[in-house]
C-alpha cells in the first residue's frame, strides 16, 4: 500500500475535521442569526483538533520515522499538545460562571486566534514531519 498524496491527506486530516467551522457559520447565515467565528471558535475546540493532530502524527512517524526524526517529532508534537491544552483550559475557565455575577467573563477573541494559530501549526507540523518520514 502506497502512503497517501498530500491533497488526499490534507483533504481526510484538516477539511473534513474542521468542516464544522465553516458548516456552522453557514447555517447561522441561513438562519439569519448573528454568527461570529470568534463566537464559533472562543470555547476552545478547536484545541483538540490539535492534540488529536498533534498525537496522530506522532504515532504515525515512530511507526514509521527514524530515531533522528523522532526527537524533532516528539518535541514538537508535545508543544502543540502542551500549548493547546492550555488554550482549552482557559477557555473553559473563561466560560465558566463566577460566584459574584453567574456568568464567566468572555474572552473569545483572543481564544479563537490562539486555538486557529495552534491548528495552523499543527497541520503544518503534521505535513513537515510526515513528508520527512515518507508517509507522504
Amino acid at each position: 500500500m502506497s502512503p497517501p498524496a498530500l491533497p488526499e491527506s490534507l483533504f481526510y486530516n484538516s477539511v473534513l475535521p474542521l468542516s464544522p467551522v465553516p458548516l456552522a457559520l453557514l447555517l447561522g447565515w441561513l438562519q439569519e442569526k448573528e454568527m461570529r467565528l470568534a463566537r464559533l471558535l472562543g470555547e476552545g475546540q478547536l484545541a483538540f483538533y490539535a492534540t488529536l493532530m498533534s498525537a496522530s502524527t506522532l504515532g504515525d512517524v515512530v511507526r514509521r520515522g527514524s530515531p533522528a526524526d523522532l526527537g524533532l517529532v516528539l518535541a514538537g508534537s508535545l508543544t502543540i499538545m502542551i500549548l493547546s491544552t492550555i488554550v482549552y483550559s482557559v477557555a473553559v475557565l473563561n466560560h465558566a460562571p463566577t460566584r459574584r455575577n453567574g456568568r464567566g467573563p468572555r474572552r473569545e477573541r483572543r481564544t479563537s486566534i490562539a486555538s486557529s494559530v495552534l491548528a495552523v501549526c499543527t497541520t503544518v507540523m503534521a505535513v513537515y514531519f510526515r513528508v520527512k518520514a515518507g508517509l507522504l
